[in-house]
């Protein structure tokens, strides 16, 4: 054995373990990476989700409940209009919004049973019970 091969070797087995050290910090980095990128991901779905809410699906609930409550309790609507600051539609406050759906959610309740049971079509059968007659699969 030269003294070049007691070199060579002892280089290669230092940049073995160099190699091997560059490699798990490497790894390392690769999870931190990939944390931050599912983390990234996550925020800009989050804002996408909160722009398609803002702007598609509140206010269209706003202007369903416009018609609701024009239609069954007229005034109601002009009323928490009349709350609004210059230039705020409803669908910007979403305080009065929930206020109000609150108010006319059990009267909206209310006309949906009306009118199906004028239509005979209720959707729930109160006068049916099933246990009264033993046979629960006949109509």
């Amino acid at each position: 054995i030269t003294v070049n091969d007691f070199l060579s070797a002892s280089t290669s087995l230092v940049l073995s373990d160099d190699a091997q050290a560059v490699a798990q910090a490497n790894s390392a980095l690769e999870g931190v990476r990939t944390f931050f990128i599912i983390i990234t991901a996550f925020v800009f779905g989050l804002a996408g989700l909160t722009f398609v809410t803002a702007t598609f699906i509140v206010p269209q609930a706003a202007s369903r409940l416009e018609e609701d409550t024009k239609r069954i309790k007229p005034g109601l609507w002009e009323e928490y209009e009349a709350k609004l600051l210059e230039g705020e539609t409803m669908a910007q406050r979403p305080d009065l919004l929930q206020e109000l759906g609150n108010i006319m959610q059990p009267l909206i309740i209310a006309d949906f049973e009306e009118s199906a049971d004028a239509k005979g079509t209720s959707p729930v059968k109160k006068d049916k019970n099933i246990v009264d007659n033993g046979d629960q699969w006949s109509d």
